[in-house]
């Protein structure tokens, strides 16, 4: 008896753990569209401080823009 018991725990909890993940994926593929608004607003952000600093952020590509390796790399306007 306690072995069927704990089996039936040990599927209740996997069964459990199952449903987590799948709704957490459901919820993050319905927001989706939200992060990459916010995404967009922040690389918009981040184009209007850099031309600030004097860097021209129309010759940049995205890489250069999002990654702190391609940051470094930026030359100032002369």
């Amino acid at each position: 008896m306690a072995l069927i018991l704990t089996i039936l725990l040990i599927i209740i909890f996997i069964l459990g753990l199952v449903w987590l993940v799948g709704n957490s994926v459901q919820n993050f593929s319905e927001s989706i569209s939200d992060y990459q608004q916010r995404i967009m607003e922040i690389e918009q952000e981040l184009g209007g401080f850099l031309t600030k600093l004097g860097v021209d952020v129309n010759n940049l590509g995205a890489d250069q823009m999002t990654s702190p390796q391609g940051l470094l790399q930026l030359q100032p306007v002369s």
